[in-house]
């Protein structure tokens, strides 16, 4: 992390792979600041984001984290410091995903603003023109090859034993190309148990979201069908 970039803007801290102008630097903070009007929620995560392009034309993601349940009305957007600030956390673990093959959003910077209690975003590249298997699973297709590509990344995932506490249909992105994407290593950790054991963890959490939000059957059928062929 030593080579990241270093800004501060409005108050808020922000940590950098890419070097960002003064353009750059004005929009990200003002995405940040202003209240973001696509919303995250339901199978799509938590918080808010906010999508634009830099000065480069490069198109990012403004991610704000935010609370869930009853400590939303109470605390909203602000986290108590610990040692590793929550978006410094998800923005490693997209990192090292990363670096073993799997295949997420390329993390480009995390910010925040405050001391003891402190607000948290993460920006990340956007990948263009892709939508949730969520998204897909309502569509009248085949839903075969996107689930497959997503199960190839989940057993990724198992194999580098790593527990992404969160999956579900909506936080998995394919793109036009048929790729698939993982969305959301907030509080994902690493896992020392038997895969066996991930595994079934990863495929109660998909049961749950997918029975929940009534999406169709063969998304949960498919999804186990090539977890169970491949994880012992």
């Amino acid at each position: 992390m030593s080579n990241q970039k270093q800004y501060v803007s409005n108050g808020i801290h922000i940590r950098s792979a890419i070097e960002l102008s003064d353009s750059d630097l004005s929009m990200l903070t003002q995405a940040m600041i202003e209240p973001q009007s696509a919303a995250i929620i339901s199978l799509e995560g938590r918080g808010n984001v906010a999508r634009l392009k830099l000065t480069d034309g490069l198109p990012v993601v403004v991610k704000r984290y935010s609370r869930g349940g009853l400590l939303s009305l109470l605390l909203g957007t602000h986290f108590l410091k610990r040692k590793i600030l929550r978006c410094q956390q998800e923005y490693e673990f997209l990192t090292r995903a990363r670096s073993v093959g799997i295949y997420a959003p390329e993390p480009l910077a995390y910010a925040w603003r405050g001391n003891l209690w402190y607000e948290a975003w993460l920006v990340t590249r956007e990948i263009p023109d892709a939508l949730s298997l969520a998204e897909l699973s309502r569509k009248d297709i085949d839903l075969g090859p996107a689930l497959s590509a997503a199960a190839q990344q989940v057993l990724k995932l198992i194999d580098q034993r790593i527990f992404h506490v969160d999956l579900h249909p909506g936080n998995i992105l394919i793109d036009p190309a048929g790729k698939a994407f993982v969305l959301d290593f907030d509080k994902a950790r690493l896992f020392s148990g038997k895969k066996s054991v991930l595994r079934d963890l990863y495929l109660s959490r998909w049961r749950r979201a997918a029975m929940k939000h009534g999406l169709p059957d063969p998304i949960v059928e498919l999804m186990s069908l090539e977890l169970r062929r491949r994880v012992d």
